[in-house]
């Protein structure tokens, strides 16, 4: 990390620029820990964050108090030494300990200042958490129960939706504003936000556990009234609410929906939480209510993960589906299965696996004309292209553009049309390369496919620059290598690096090419290593140490490659490899 800053500080000294960072102290000692080098010409201030002292606390205390009188007081120093050691300078602790005070009458005023009551020390909580649920307690009874009620929304909440859930309380407006006088939140542009999460938590934590489950069904219910209109964007939320109400169903179908919003945003992480969340749920259901469901979010998850390029359980997931889809007579939805783990094997350079799966998928829908069937057969024409085989790879993507002609498929169309662009341009035919590869481009943004459309730019781009026009093949490159850093997708992020790689060093930036040849080769390690995509960097990153003299590092790498162009049976890169050896 000191590293990375101490790069990323240098040359900017010209631009306005702000770097705020936090850091705990070092380890070894409580020296300071200095991030950036001595070296850098740049202004730093350095605001040390330690225990308050005496004086820090009687400021801070006197602050917080100047809400409870008419002209601001100092604190005696008497008061300021209690806080001080029942605090440890804990800041949190010394507003929350002073508010206590003086809502239990504990202090004093005189001489323009706040004095200790002499019984103060003999009730004292003894924690910040026993503080917080002292003043919870000696709030008024409907302000108090607008404060559990609204900490079972988080530590910010929307008015309105606190409304729905006391629809009996008469005079909430009046509760909001008791709430920021007694300091338990504060507004923040059209919501209510709590001053300290403990303080959230102790409202929460303090109800017992059938009160909860009712307001969790309330918030739910709640929500769905006021964004009726909107309600997608509270998916995440309703699933949550429901799931604590113990309205399972619910929360699967929101968990569900939510997997699915966040998907359509390239938001894999999120996506994929939520999915999870809501095969969590459904083993909770009885399985014959949901099977379709359940079903559906299967293989969204299968998919989801493989094309991100994170594999770790993702042929896992595609299995369920799979044995599910083949339980409920669907299909539509095998073939889409078998089409995903043929994926998964071909990332893993299994090829002939792959071609099984693709094969099974192709049984299954037998005459069917589906989407699914295009996948298949344009997965197919990869995996043959792959293995060296362009006949292969050319008819099936000729069987695939008959199909989603006639389905009207406007994704099917361009990946099609990627795959025979792809095929044209190994056999050195550009001109139908271009045309098929702009088709495809226009399909996918017909279609609003940006992952497909991604895949079709790399493809377009690798044409240009075999022809020289490296400023557009640059510019195609970066758009593809943007999309798939968007998408989290490593895999294809490692091709754009590895094609960069190549255009760097045709144009003899021989330093810049070996870069990106590295970064690229830890994408594709990082996202599970296809011995196909290993040997392909290995080979580039050889071609690049001959460019630069260095025979030994050079065959090192092409050694390296070959052995995993061995494993992969993969014939398509040889002939580069075996010029490079030559």
């Amino acid at each position: 990390s000191l590293s990375m800053l101490n790069n990323l500080m240098r040359g900017v000294d010209d631009f306005p620029l702000l770097i705020m960072l936090s850091g705990r102290y070092c380890d070894s000692d409580d020296s300071d820990c200095l991030p950036l080098s001595s070296e850098l010409r740049i202004p730093q201030k350095h605001i040390q964050l330690k225990e308050f002292s005496l004086e820090e606390t009687s400021a801070l205390a006197a602050q917080v108090l100047q809400g409870y009188t008419a002209s601001q007081l100092q604190v005696s120093s008497e008061l300021s030494s209690f806080l001080a050691q029942k605090t440890n300078g804990n800041p949190l602790f010394v507003e929350q300990l002073a508010l206590d005070l003086c809502e239990r009458d504990l202090l004093h005023t005189k001489k323009s200042a706040w004095f200790l009551a002499g019984k103060a020390t003999e009730e004292l909580p003894a924690s910040i958490s026993a503080v917080m649920i002292a003043r919870l307690d000696r709030l008024e009874s409907p302000l108090r129960g607008a404060v559990q009620t609204a900490a079972v929304l988080g530590t910010e909440f929307e008015p309105p939706v606190l409304e729905g859930m006391l629809p009996d309380e008469s005079d909430l407006p009046r509760r909001m504003i008791d709430g920021i006088e007694h300091a338990i939140w504060l507004p923040y542009e059209t919501r209510l936000l709590f001053r300290q999460s403990v303080l959230r938590d102790a409202a929460y934590d303090m109800q017992p556990q059938t009160r909860l489950q009712e307001l969790h069904a309330r918030a739910a219910a709640s929500f769905e009234a006021l964004h009726r209109v909107d309600l997608e964007a509270y998916f995440v939320d309703l699933a949550y609410h429901h799931e604590l109400a113990q309205h399972l169903r619910q929360a699967f179908n929101y968990s569900r929906l939510a997997g699915e919003r966040a998907a359509t945003q390239y938001a894999i992480q999120q996506a994929a939480d939520n999915f999870q969340r809501a095969l969590r749920l459904a083993e909770q259901l009885p399985g014959a209510e949901i099977k379709t469901e359940k079903l559906a979010v299967l293989l969204a998850l299968g998919e989801l993960l493989v094309s991100a390029g994170q594999y770790q359980s993702s042929d896992t997931w595609l299995d369920q589906a799979l044995n599910l889809a083949a339980e409920c007579g669907d299909a539509r939805a095998q073939g889409r299965a078998c089409r995903w783990l043929a994926r998964y094997s071909e990332m893993h350079s299994d090829y002939t696996q792959s071609l099984a799966w693709v094969q099974r998928g192709l049984e299954v829908l037998g005459n069917l004309e589906t989407s699914e069937t295009c996948d298949l057969l344009s997965h197919a024409g990869l995996v043959y292209s792959r293995q060296g085989n362009p006949v292969e790879a050319q008819a099936a993507a000729v069987r695939a553009l008959a199909i989603a002609e006639r389905l009207h498929d406007l994704k099917a169309l361009g990946r099609a049309n990627t795959l025979l662009g792809h095929v044209a341009r190994l056999r050195g035919d550009y001109q139908a390369a271009i045309q098929h590869l702009q088709c495809a481009v226009e399909y996918q943004k017909q279609a609003g496919d940006i992952y497909n459309l991604a895949l079709a730019q790399n493809q377009l781009a690798i044409i240009l620059w075999n022809m020289s026009r490296w400023q557009d093949a640059s510019q195609q490159f970066s758009q593809a290598r943007q999309t798939f850093d968007q998408i989290g997708d490593l895999y294809h992020r490692a091709f754009i690096d590895n094609n960069l790689g190549d255009l760097t060093l045709n144009q003899g930036r021989l330093d810049e090419a070996v870069s990106y040849f590295q970064q690229g080769l830890s994408a594709a390690e990082q996202s599970g290593g296809s011995t196909w995509v290993l040997g392909g960097f290995h080979s580039n990153l050889g071609a690049a140490h001959i460019r630069r003299g260095d025979a030994h590092t050079a065959l090192h790498h092409l050694e390296i490659s070959q052995g995993y162009f061995d494993q992969a049976q993969a014939r398509d890169w040889l002939p580069e490899l075996n010029r490079h050896y030559a």
